[in-house]
């Protein structure tokens, strides 16, 4: 969730599946890193104009624009969070693995 849809447009129906997806965590953090702390300098010409009119946009506007907010935006949650479900499948793996025997 949240490449084409920001996460506060995800149906609730659907929201929770947001959650299990590693991908949502990578992305988050991605976008975090890339953005935040930063001012995106508008170009020389009038048609370098964000979508906000501001300038120069401030990156923390843009990871808001695709819906991370609160803890999500740090790091290393979601680098924590990857590393748990890496850990979580490889422990399910390695007993599955077991009993197979």
């Amino acid at each position: 969730g949240g490449f084409y849809i920001p996460y506060d447009s995800i149906s609730p129906a659907l929201s929770w599946a947001s959650w299990l997806s590693m991908a949502r965590y990578g992305f988050s953090a991605f976008i975090v890193n890339e953005f935040d702390g930063r001012y995106i300098p508008c170009g020389s010409d009038d048609n370098n104009v964000s979508a906000l009119d501001e300038c120069p946009l401030n990156g923390s506007t843009v990871v808001a624009s695709f819906g991370i907010e609160g803890i999500w935006t740090n790091i290393w949650v979601n680098v924590a969070v990857l590393v748990a479900i890496q850990v979580a499948l490889r422990v399910v793996t390695y007993v599955l693995l077991l009993r197979s025997k």
